[in-house]
């Protein structure tokens, strides 16, 4: 009973699981874009390259540079800070969210506008967009020196930070960053540089940056399952031409966006091959209709927890429907379970616990099986179904939390293991 109990407390821990299984792989995807980056950049530029998961269960944070300093000329890319600074400007009440700003703003950011960024930044000043820099990125390797094409020293910045902007303004919910999203939705370079030969369906938008000699790009890219941010920085100082600069730039986007979509493709490969080891024991037709009455009941809980948040406005109408649905399943089939096994069925807790009976023991009396460790283990795996549905479905909802829910998750896998013995 001590062994069960502590185990129940473990679980009850828990904020989710998503067991070993689901980062198994992770590994592979680090070496695969690794690879991308020494086959496609390596020894032919100097880089400063970084990639992050921002969606999905990949939990990617990679930095690779062969520049002498932490920084390289920014370019265009810098913009994106431009944008933050204005956009807190604007809310600090300082300016008003005029016509003229916002023109500015979107020619900027689609269009890579000169003389619309130096409007921008001739009414905010060097001294407030840097603070802004330094706000978003906690780092002195990005910093705004002169005007666009202007004279004075060179705009510099660090692929981090570049990265560290563009999850501000994805992220965000106001009227203003979703603006500067949609400008870059629509950019005028979208398909010159990371994303030229990525499949066009998938959701991404980008911001470049070019001057002699310097290509640069930053860009969101969501496969369906994994969603991740790419930015590169590079100087062709050993003269291999622009034409081939911007080449291996195409080629890196393409590689590392395959790297994501392989590893999205062995983890549903793995999880089918969980799927298929539960139910290789289920061998009556009483466990085989309680186990898809359990993952239909785990799924429309999961969309309820969801639905009585703001984080799947956009997956809203979706959501609904799945736990309508599930709902209504869960209902019909627990009718003609009950009849099958003759269990008195008075609430919804005897329905779970006769479920998790059914699926992972032989005993054949709802009181015996250990109600605390039970529901805990329903629980789990309810959380669970959330987490999934709020990491691949609605990332930019699931930003804030997305670094506490992957910490608490890597070694749940063996906790739930050692619970089913228990069950």
């Amino acid at each position: 009973m001590k062994k069960i109990l502590k185990i129940s407390l473990i679980i009850f821990g828990l904020f989710i699981s998503f067991g070993k299984y689901a980062l198994a792989d992770e590994n592979s995807l680090k070496e695969d874009i690794h690879d991308a980056i020494y086959k496609t950049i390596d020894g032919k530029l100097t880089y400063d390259i970084s990639v992050k998961s921002i969606g999905g269960e990949s939990d990617i944070d990679i930095r690779m540079s062969n520049a002498d300093e932490p920084y390289l000329p920014s370019a265009s890319t810098i913009k994106i800070f431009i944008g933050l600074s204005m956009r807190d400007a604007i809310y600090d009440g300082d300016f008003p969210y005029s016509r003229d700003i916002k023109e500015d703003l979107d020619l900027a950011l689609r269009n890579s506008d000169n003389d619309a960024t130096n409007r921008l930044i001739e009414k905010l000043g060097f001294d407030r967009i840097n603070q802004t820099i330094y706000k978003y990125t906690r780092s002195d390797k990005t910093k705004l020196n002169r005007l666009m094409l202007g004279q004075g020293e060179e705009n510099i910045t660090n692929s981090k930070d570049l990265i560290a902007g563009f999850i501000e303004i994805y992220k965000s919910n106001d009227d203003i960053s979703k603006d500067m999203v949609t400008s870059m939705e629509d950019s005028s370079s979208k398909r010159a540089k990371l994303l030229k030969d990525i499949n066009p369906s998938f959701y991404s938008f980008n911001k470049t940056g070019e001057l002699k000699n310097i290509e640069n790009d930053l860009a969101l890219i969501s496969t369906g399952k994994s969603s991740f941010i790419i930015s590169i920085l590079t100087e062709d100082t050993a003269n291999i031409g622009h034409d081939e600069q911007i080449s291996l730039i195409n080629d890196l986007g393409s590689e590392i966006t395959d790297a994501y979509i392989n590893y999205d493709n062995k983890m549903t490969l793995l999880k089918s091959q969980k799927e298929k080891a539960d139910l290789a024991r289920i061998n009556t037709r009483e466990k085989k209709l309680a186990y898809a009455i359990y993952k239909n009941q785990v799924s429309s809980e999961a969309a309820s927890l969801l639905l009585k948040t703001s984080s799947v406005d956009n997956i809203r109408d979706d959501l609904e429907i799945t736990s309508k649905n599930s709902e209504n399943l869960v209902i019909r089939a627990s009718d003609n379970l009950a009849k099958l096994t003759k269990n008195k069925i008075e609430s919804k807790e005897d329905r779970t616990l006769n479920l998790i009976r059914l699926i992972y023991t032989d005993k054949k009396d709802l009181s015996q099986i250990n109600t605390s460790l039970a529901l805990a283990f329903y629980n789990n795996n309810r959380s669970l179904e959330a987490a999934r549905t709020l990491l691949e479905k609605s990332p930019r909802a699931s930003l804030d939390i997305r670094s506490k829910l992957l910490a608490n998750i890597k070694n749940s896998e063996e906790m739930v293991e050692k619970a089913k013995k228990v069950l």
